[in-house]
């Protein structure tokens, strides 16, 4: 670190100690990362451009989270959308897709899932 620390120096760049943490991954007993005379924050997990990645590579968190941002969704569009009697189906549906699957699938085109995790998405959907 004392060498990526130095390279920021030199381009003037500030490494935010607040905001950095470091994870190492999972089964590996590393010794502490220190910056600027500082031991940064070692963590199992942290989100990162609104996707939680964890240290021992699962998806089962990522997924219960886009999970839970799809039903908040879902249950906003409530009375505005679903209970409205003027919309047509086809209009709730276009709505639905949109608005529910958009959220329930954002960024899972990163991911490298397994069968138990597609089962967990189609079981949403």
């Amino acid at each position: 670190m004392d060498r990526f620390s130095a390279a920021c120096s030199e381009l003037a760049l500030i490494i935010n100690i607040k905001k950095t943490v470091v994870m190492h991954q999972a089964g590996s007993a590393a010794p502490p990362v220190i910056v600027n005379e500082h031991v940064m924050e070692t963590v199992d997990q942290f989100t990162y451009l609104g996707s939680t990645i964890s240290s021992d590579l699962s998806l089962v968190k990522e997924i219960q989270t886009c999970i839970g941002k799809a039903a908040t969704s879902f249950s906003c569009l409530r009375s505005r959308a679903w209970s409205n009697k003027y919309l047509t189906e086809r209009t709730k549906t276009r709505i639905y897709q949109c608005c529910v699957v958009s959220v329930l699938l954002y960024g899972s085109e990163a991911w490298s899932i397994y069968a138990r995790h597609e089962l967990s998405i189609i079981i949403t959907d």
